[in-house]
């Protein structure tokens, strides 16, 4: 069973900034139109948001971050929910 811990540890995993020493994103990672994963990145302390071309192994605008994480957005049901519970 898992418990309330191992669940909210999961959660915390999906958002925690991953060194690229760690991984490099790759497409599950995010969502793609063009073969790149949209990222949030941190380079020499300054956030960026920047792309990643997994089969190029390159980093747009020349960028080595540091640390990265996927950028999360709401799927289009959690906003219906969302919306649904303000209306109440």
């Amino acid at each position: 069973m898992i418990t309330l811990l191992e669940r909210l540890q999961t959660e915390l995993d999906k958002y925690r900034w991953i060194p690229v020493s760690e991984r490099l994103p790759t497409l599950e990672d995010g969502k793609s139109i063009d073969g790149t994963v949209d990222v949030l990145g941190i380079e020499k302390g300054i956030l960026f948001i920047g792309n990643y071309y997994p089969k190029m192994n390159m980093w747009n605008y020349c960028a080595e971050p540091d640390f990265w994480k996927p950028i999360i957005l709401p799927t289009e049901e959690k906003m219906v929910e969302k919306k649904n519970n303000e209306c109440m």
